[in-house]
């Protein structure tokens, strides 16, 4: 009896199945790999939007807070303007500095010659945030020369820079601001 052609022993005649036994691991294997590179780059990149998410509200947390210090900047000017006209000064002990004077980029000084905000008199909040500081400052006078002097004081218009600064939640994101404020005066 004589064996058919396909049925006999060799490399060249070995059914499909045998021949192929290793490489559905290696592609298995190669797939998984894949995957894994897939899924750790898609980890990292959800990380990194989870940080920059965080910083921005953290930024955003400490130009709110500064807002708050302008705002109470303006009221203090407000409140010394009730009683007259503040005379501004070279160490601000009257609450308003001469225009040039203060330093509010350099660290120290801003920490030693601000003034805190305490609205309300307890910090904004407890747990997290300490209050803006501002300073005043006094910037220009306009007179206006078409109204005719009832008053000793000459009439115009009196310029104010308002510089309030703030802390987030962490010490890294910090905000300043100015505002110019003006108060008319006849």
């Amino acid at each position: 009896m004589t064996v058919p052609p396909a049925f006999t022993s060799g490399p060249r005649h070995r059914p499909t199945a045998m021949r192929q036994r290793g490489m559905t691991l290696v592609v298995s294997l190669i797939f998984l790999l894949i995957l894994t590179i897939l899924g750790v780059t898609a980890v990292n990149t959800s990380t990194l939007q989870q940080k920059m998410a965080g910083n921005m509200r953290d930024a955003d947390m400490a130009l709110q807070v500064a807002e708050t210090g302008l705002r109470g900047g303006e009221a203090r000017l407000m409140a010394l303007y009730a009683s007259g006209k503040p005379a501004a000064d070279a160490t601000g002990s009257s609450g308003v500095w001469l225009q040039g004077i203060p330093q509010t980029l350099n660290s120290g000084w801003w920490r030693a010659k601000s003034t805190p905000y305490n609205g309300s008199g307890t910090p904004l909040r407890l747990d997290t945030l300490p209050n803006p500081r501002y300073v005043l400052e006094e910037s220009d006078f306009v007179e206006d020369t078409f109204t005719q002097r009832k008053y000793s004081a000459k009439p115009g218009v009196q310029y104010y820079k308002i510089t309030s600064g703030a802390v987030g939640v962490s010490p890294a994101s910090q905000a300043m601001i100015e505002d110019i404020y003006r108060v008319n005066s006849n």
